[in-house]
């Protein structure tokens, strides 16, 4: 866990660094060079620290996100103090998504990237459809004692599309679609889905059918979630084949 201790702070950044310098070595791509510990103290620093592999640590404070923050392989994100991102992107948007370029097929694309101790707010921002987090064609994403909140809308807190070995672990997902009526918002705070469409995932990504696979949701709570017709957890893929394997909660 990041702490404020000084002491703690570099036990956990140098074993940080060692785990992505390893990974890079024994990665076959090819990888930037890591830019070890960057710290960010403001929405436009977090998104160019995003760029490029290292270790990001966000300073303690409530972000208002107005653009969208576009994470890339081999970073790990941890907070000193508590941090909040808010959602202020607007409709048809997603706060923390990976960086992607439309060639990458399969689970070729983001990876090895681990968040730590974050709180993700989408502030009930109703009549529009938004997420607070996502991955795609992704592989080996851990989500650590992160809260996702308040989000209300067609969409969910969380889209895992088309990705592989995804972790969340001692996560909280904490008010979805409180007080709004079922009939406007059927649906489910957590999506699992494949590669089918843009109507699956509307950004720029891969249309190849890649399913989700090896998805866990370790000791996390869900609370406050006000859709009868779905809840917590849920897909769109109907498709025969390409529906989530392995799923575990």
């Amino acid at each position: 866990t990041v702490s404020t201790d000084l002491e703690n702070f570099k036990t956990y950044t140098n074993n940080q660094i060692a785990t992505l310098e390893n990974s890079i070595n024994n990665s076959t791509g090819k990888i930037e060079v890591l830019d070890k510990i960057k710290y960010v103290k403001s929405v436009s620093d977090l998104k160019q620290a995003l760029k490029t592999p290292g270790v990001v640590l966000i300073l303690g404070g409530d972000y208002l996100v107005d653009t969208p923050l576009e994470y890339t392989s081999y970073n790990t994100i941890g907070a000193i103090g508590t941090v909040t991102l808010k959602y202020e992107l607007g409709n048809q948007n997603i706060m923390f998504r990976p960086l992607l370029d439309g060639t990458e097929v399969e689970y070729t694309g983001v990876t090895n990237v681990e968040i730590n101790d974050i709180i993700f707010d989408g502030q009930n921002k109703d009549n529009i459809s938004y997420g607070l987090f996502s991955t795609a064609h992704a592989n080996k994403i851990k989500i650590n004692r992160c809260t996702f909140k308040d989000v209300c809308g067609r969409w969910h807190a969380v889209e895992i599309n088309s990705s592989k070995d995804v972790v969340f672990d001692l996560c909280t997902f904490d008010g979805y679609n409180v007080d709004v009526s079922d009939t406007r918002q059927a649906t489910e705070m957590i999506q699992l889905d494949y590669a089918g469409s843009t109507e699956q995932y509307p950004f720029t990504y891969k249309i190849d059918k890649t399913r989700c696979m090896d998805i866990s949701f370790k000791q996390c709570h869900f609370r406050n979630m006000e859709t009868s017709l779905y809840g917590a957890l849920g897909s769109h893929t109907f498709e025969e084949g390409y529906m989530p394997v392995n799923v575990k909660v």
